[in-house]
């Protein structure tokens, strides 16, 4: 069996396709192509991130306040702090709104 070679050009590797955002930024003057996708600072210096929208949920991250986070959306969840609404990062879990800044809201953000 004879395998055959080829050598691709290297345009074929410049296409010009847009980045996906960053799913974490040390400023907010990146903006999301994505209206309804928001960078929010975080309120402690560190926050779990969790499975799901309680506390009682498991946590997947640890967030720190360094930097701002991609949120795509929120939920009702678990009672933190008098705040019902937890955030979706974009990493893949989810942060009590009580803990993320006033970029987070259930008017800035819809919900999941």
């Amino acid at each position: 069996m004879k395998l055959a070679s080829f050598i691709l050009p290297a345009s074929i590797f410049t296409m010009a396709l847009a980045a996906p955002p960053s799913l974490y930024v040390k400023n907010t003057t990146l903006t999301d192509p994505s209206a309804e996708s928001v960078y929010c600072g975080l309120l402690a210096s560190s926050v779990n991130c969790r499975s799901c929208a309680s506390t009682s949920c498991g946590i997947e991250q640890v967030l720190t306040n360094d930097y701002y986070y991609l949120f795509t959306c929120y939920t009702i969840g678990q009672n933190v702090g008098g705040n019902y609404a937890w955030d979706y990062y974009a990493g893949g879990c989810y942060v009590s709104a009580h803990y993320t800044d006033s970029s987070c809201t259930t008017s800035t953000l819809p919900p999941c």
